[in-house]
């Protein structure tokens, strides 16, 4: 006959069935002492890699439970893990979860399993049978343990401080986001799983559970288990208690917690294991300034002011429009000099005052080559500029951005034959985009050229058909 019972206040208390409790802390002995039966702990890692564990394995890979004293399963590697098939797949790369029976063995023995639960209790994986036929099954990620774990749907980020277990407040702290709750733990019911005791959750228990919300749901849990064997015999039965010091721990991760950082941290609080992990950057590093950080930042700030000008220089390559106008005015302002834009139908795109002439742009942006209605424009500019009160002779530029769609470097002539003529003729000149882009960019290169807006358009628009 297989009795169970509990241990509370240094006793087993024998019940009805099975039973076990929740709590903190790492090995107890009776009276709830702290202990360690190692002198050299060895501990495995499935589904992680964490500096500091004795091995860490692949849940595709073989593994004995029973040569450590702790081992954590990370389940949270199965999560969008296309590189695994359902467990009892074909291939060798199939999940192999860890044998219930090891599992009894491990806690009997006074040893640890920590399981990290992701925040979705299944997930789909792929199922290659032996003769190569495949399908998706959805996969139970606690099926495997020799519990009956229910999980109740909870999202929120509540934590009840002082339902955390001391040695976990470096995980739970003022806030915890979660996804669910456990609701409750029993035992397994399946014939070659051992009966382990049933855990109910309780508000007046907080010492059962890790960590609770403020309504009294369990967050996190150990379970321990206190099994009582009974001897018949032909004079006399006889009960004999033993309390299985190891526990499995439920602990999900979540926010922005990884598995390493769950599994390093309980190794460090919980076993004084010391381990490799990178520490998570510290609130104070954004107060801290190192000699010579404000110089390396203003130098980097001002690499990338550049780098932006840089960026939005190559926009005059492609733009059309309003946006190419505004990019044309934006690029003088970056060499020193002030468009004025003009407003409206009727009226040329812009104008700038030089020393001893002034200018007048059409500003366009086309996908072909500039035919001679357009440059025909600027004849009417022209004849409207005598009358427009102009200071210096006036100068008549076409600003265009032609063939857009082809690469810079390979763009065809920007201007038809009878436009080149036309502009040859009434002495018209035309500056490409590109070369004002160019422009721009220099003046912010580590050569910074300096040149104004004025010895832009003097010494990189073409007299078309002159000097």
């Amino acid at each position: 006959m297989l009795e169970w019972g509990c241990w509370k206040d240094g006793l087993v208390v024998p019940l009805e069935g099975i039973c076990v409790s929740l709590g903190g802390g790492i090995g107890r002995g009776k009276g709830g002492d702290a202990v360690f039966g190692w002198c050299t702990m060895r501990s495995l890692v499935i589904g992680a890699d964490v500096g500091g564990a004795t091995a860490s394995r692949r849940w595709t890979e073989e593994y004995n439970l029973l040569d450590y004293e702790v081992v954590f399963a990370n389940l949270c590697d199965l999560v969008g893990n296309s590189q695994v098939t359902a467990p009892g797949s074909a291939p060798s790369n199939a999940v192999s979860f860890p044998d219930s029976g090891d599992i009894s063995e491990l806690v009997e023995a006074g040893n640890w399993l920590f399981v990290l639960m992701p925040g979705q209790r299944t997930v789909d994986l792929r199922y290659v049978s032996t003769s190569d036929d495949t399908e998706m099954r959805e996969v139970d990620l606690l099926s495997w343990l020799p519990l009956d774990i229910s999980l109740a749907a909870d999202s929120g980020e509540s934590v009840d401080s002082g339902s955390v277990a001391s040695d976990w407040e470096w995980y739970f702290g003022e806030s915890f986001q979660r996804a669910y709750t456990i609701e409750k733990v029993g035992p397994a019911r399946g014939d070659e799983q051992p009966s382990f005791a049933e855990v109910f959750m309780s508000k007046g228990a907080s010492e059962q559970a890790l960590a609770r919300t403020v309504a009294g749901a369990t967050i996190a849990c150990t379970v321990d288990m206190t099994p009582m064997r009974e001897t018949v015999t032909a004079v006399a039965s006889e009960s004999r208690e033993q309390l299985w010091d190891g526990r499995i721990g439920l602990v999900p991760v979540a926010g922005d917690w990884t598995p390493s950082d769950v599994i390093a941290g309980t190794l460090e609080h919980q076993f004084g294991v010391t381990t490799e992990r990178d520490l998570t950057r510290p609130a104070w590093v954004e107060s801290v300034q190192l000699d010579g950080e404000q110089a390396v930042q203003e130098r980097l700030e001002s690499v990338y002011a550049d780098y932006e000008v840089v960026q939005q220089a190559k926009e005059l390559l492609w733009a059309s429009g309003e946006k190419l106008e505004t990019l044309v005015a934006w690029a003088f302002e970056e060499l020193g000099s002030e468009l004025v834009m003009t407003a409206g139908d009727g009226e040329w795109d812009a104008e700038l005052a030089g020393e001893d002439r002034d200018y007048i742009f059409e500003i366009t942006g086309q996908n072909d080559a500039i035919a001679i209605e357009k440059v025909r424009q600027l004849k009417d500019w022209e004849e409207r500029a005598q009358t427009a009160g102009f200071d210096n002779e006036v100068q008549m530029v076409l600003v265009a951005a032609t063939h857009r769609e082809a690469v810079p470097g390979e763009r065809p002539q920007p201007l038809t034959e009878a436009a080149r003529d036309f502009c040859a003729t009434h002495g018209y000149w035309y500056l490409d985009t590109r070369d004002l882009a160019a422009a721009v960019t220099h003046s912010v290169s580590p050569e910074r050229r300096e040149l104004s807006g004025e010895g832009l358009v003097a010494e990189h628009a073409w007299r078309v058909g002159g000097d």
